[in-house]
């Protein structure tokens, strides 16, 4: 079966949602946007954006990076369509907007006249001969904020005249001029793919390609209770996670990421990713079941981490016996759960047993579970620990890498009712599951064949049934299918297939400014009417280890009067603290809050922290939350890239060699040397000041690109071609 484009779809909207918000989220920010001749500091928010991708890529914090590198690629290509480098007859990228050790050349100053004043629409040649001939660097002043142009300078352009921007196609060219808006997307779409190979050179290519989800997209996020009460269940993972190994190796279904939390009481976490599979299988043989006794457990924790580091869309499972111990992180978890899309199932060891009766009664601890299954399309299955292994089937028909949700419905309360979902040509490996305690169903195929629940093997699949879960395995049949089920208690209905058709969906928003647009909606919308309770926040934030930040919010409500209770819940320590906590508002009104940010000194450089602000109004009970994400970035001193000078080249053939001296001068020194472009062979050797490299390949091999990476991420490159004399005959 071919694999499915939608996860990579996915990522890649992380990157052009982040792109599309810098006009929303910065809409006044000169730098964010290259105007108002602010080049210096648009340049240090890209330099410093880069810097935090290699940070977060060491620590692979992989939606950090792709957050990052949306931001600041808009501000690049800004760059070219709201200065005047193409007017100034550039044909290649600004490479110095890359690199903050070079200069930033002939930047008109504050007092230097730019631009003759046009009163028309439609102006041609705005900018004055003199910053053309000199080749000055300028940029349009946006007004649109209610700030004024200072005298001679140019205009960004608006309503009533067009400046100097190329962020719309020309209205009127003359035959065979160049289209300065096609000019800019050029250079633009260039400096983009040199940004990329940046990053590409500094993380190397299996971190790159991962950022990108340039893999299979299949994940298994596993989130274990390990107090002393959970050996059996650890062991069925370990189980589970071979078998996945043996079915699963060498096909399309073969997960890229294994993702591990574990947590205890009162220790939670750390997160473990990796893909490598027998990594991960170390992972688990090294879980030490220990603590507990007191019943609830802080699962939630837990879950909150596992939310804020697998993949959007990602099927995560997690193991208790427990019920939450953290229940106060309840709102937090729900809007992780509304932002990512995740799919949370939970497999509960929990079960209580009639004492005079062979079966068994859900364990009310679980209710607050199954809420949360129940809004992320997940399941709550509860089982007991003899029987876990026949649930974990559920895993098993997930791992792939064209999963896709065909139905889901809770009933609450059970009652009797007919269902009808419908199966495709593109889908196959169809499976049902209901769970509910006393539920009995009646399949139905598109012929019109039937098959009773209580048939275990029949014309329309096999079904079987534990604890609280039953599973229908259906045969290949494309069309309506119905399934009526027969319940007084509540019941819950999944249908998965697999198929390389699915589909994307976010709430969008219409925001208006310079640059107006769409972009995704913060929060929970409400359904058929105007949200309730709203945020707005800056989304994305770079914190220093030791220097404190603070962080306006704003919360809206509607309606009549009513008190809102706020709550701010963070996945590391770096909220210092908040205010207000609580709030009374009028129909229409909003009140402004703070966060106060601080990540310790000795946090490492590409640390991320995911702040979860939770708003919910006392008498409507309605809530809405707005989600930050922070990265922690060092201070760099160190910005040059490392350099490399030819020692020695032969040409000769069978085989050709060249040798060369690569120097990081006074930086942090080269961490690591690779290549690319040519099979062959490399050796080095360190001095004191230098790394001495060696390179053979066979004539065959023409061209070879060198990548010297220093400590902080600084990747400097070198490429030769040989050419070899040809033969005589």
């Amino acid at each position: 079966m071919d694999v499915s484009a939608v996860k990579f779809r996915e990522l890649l909207d992380e990157i052009i949602t982040a792109n599309t918000q810098v006009d929303d989220t910065f809409y006044s920010s000169a730098p964010h946007h290259f105007h108002n001749e602010a080049f210096i500091q648009g340049r240090e928010l890209i330099t410093k954006g880069v810097v935090s991708i290699r940070a977060s890529l060491r620590e692979d914090k992989m939606a950090a990076a792709r957050r990052t590198l949306g931001t600041i690629s808009h501000s690049l290509q800004d760059f070219y369509s709201h200065s005047d480098w193409i007017e100034l007859g550039n044909t290649k990228p600004y490479a110095s907007l890359l690199r903050a050790d070079l200069a930033l050349e002939n930047i008109a100053d504050v007092h230097t006249p730019t631009c003759r004043n046009c009163k028309e629409y439609d102006c041609k040649n705005l900018i004055l001969p003199n910053i053309l001939k000199t080749h000055t660097l300028t940029s349009g002043y946006n007004t649109e904020d209610g700030t004024s142009k200072p005298p001679g300078k140019c205009h960004h352009g608006g309503v009533f005249d067009s400046g100097i921007n190329k962020d719309d196609p020309a209205t009127s060219l003359a035959p065979g001029e160049p289209d300065p808006h096609d000019l800019a997307a050029k250079l633009a779409t260039e400096a983009t793919v040199d940004l990329l190979r940046n990053i590409r050179n500094t993380a190397g290519d299996h971190l790159f390609l991962k950022m990108l989800g340039i893999s299979r997209s299949s994940v298994v996020c596993f989130v274990i209770d390990t107090t002393g009460s959970m050996g059996d269940d650890i062991a069925e993972v370990r189980r589970l996670t071979n078998e996945i190994v043996d079915k699963k190796r060498g096909t399309n279904d073969e997960p890229s990421l294994y993702i591990l939390v574990l947590f205890n009481d009162p220790a939670v976490g750390p997160v473990k990713s990796t893909g490598n599979v027998d990594e991960f299988k170390k992972m688990l043989a090294e879980i030490v079941v220990d603590g507990g006794g007191d019943e609830p457990e802080k699962s939630l924790s837990g879950l909150q981490l596992a939310l804020t580091t697998a993949p959007p869309s990602s099927e995560i499972y997690l193991f208790t016996d427990a019920s939450a111990k953290d229940k106060e992180l309840e709102g937090a978890v729900r809007s992780l759960i509304s932002s990512t899309k995740s799919k949370v199932s939970f497999l509960l060891t929990n079960i209580l047993s009639r004492r005079r009766k062979r079966s068994v009664v859900s364990n009310d601890g679980n209710r607050l579970y199954e809420r949360l299954a129940q809004l992320s399309g997940g399941l709550a299955i509860e089982v007991s620990k003899s029987t876990l292994p026949l649930a974990t089937t559920v895993i098993m028909d997930a791992v792939s890498s064209s999963l896709v949700n065909l139905f889901q419905v809770s009933v609450d309360p059970g009652r009797d009712k007919t269902f009808s979902f419908l199966v495709d040509p593109s889908v196959h490996n169809v499976s049902v599951y209901i769970i509910g305690f006393s539920a009995s169903f009646t399949l139905k195929s598109p012929t019109g064949v039937s098959q009773e629940s209580r048939v275990k093997s029949g014309p329309l699949g096999k079904i079987s049934a534990v604890g609280n879960l039953h599973i229908a395995h259906l045969t290949e049949q494309t069309g309506t299918w119905q399934i009526r089920v027969g319940s007084t208690r509540p019941y819950n209905i999944r249908v998965i297939g697999h198929s390389v058709l699915d589909f994307l969906y976010k709430f969008i928003r219409y925001f208006k400014g310079l640059h107006p647009g769409f972009v995704e909606t913060e929060g929970r919308p409400s359904a058929g009417s105007p949200a309730h309770i709203t945020h707005t926040v800056q989304r994305i934030l770079i914190l220093h280890p030791g220097v404190p930040l603070s962080v306006p919010f704003n919360v809206t409500a509607s309606g009549d009067m009513d008190t809102v209770t706020i709550q701010v819940r963070a996945t590391q320590n770096f909220v210092a603290s908040f205010t207000p906590s609580s709030v009374k508002l009028a129909a229409g009104g909003s009140a402004m809050g703070s966060l106060k940010l601080l990540a310790p000194p000795s946090t490492p450089s590409g640390s991320d922290c995911t702040i979860t602000i939770v708003a919910e109004s006392h008498r409507k009970r309605q809530s809405n939350y707005a989600i930050v994400h922070t990265t922690v970035m060092s201070m760099i001193t160190d910005l040059k890239p490392p350099t490399c000078v030819e020692l020695h080249r032969s040409p000769k053939c069978p085989i050709w060699e060249i040798s060369l001296a690569m120097s990081d001068g006074d930086g942090t020194g080269i961490e690591k040397i690779f290549y690319r472009g040519a099979d062959g062979n490399i050796t080095s050797t360190v001095t004191d000041k230098e790394t001495l490299v060696t390179f053979s390949a066979s004539c065959c091999e023409e061209s070879v690109e060198f990548v010297a990476v220093d400590h902080v991420g600084n990747a400097g490159t070198c490429s030769f071609t040989i050419s070899t004399p040809p033969k005589s005959t």
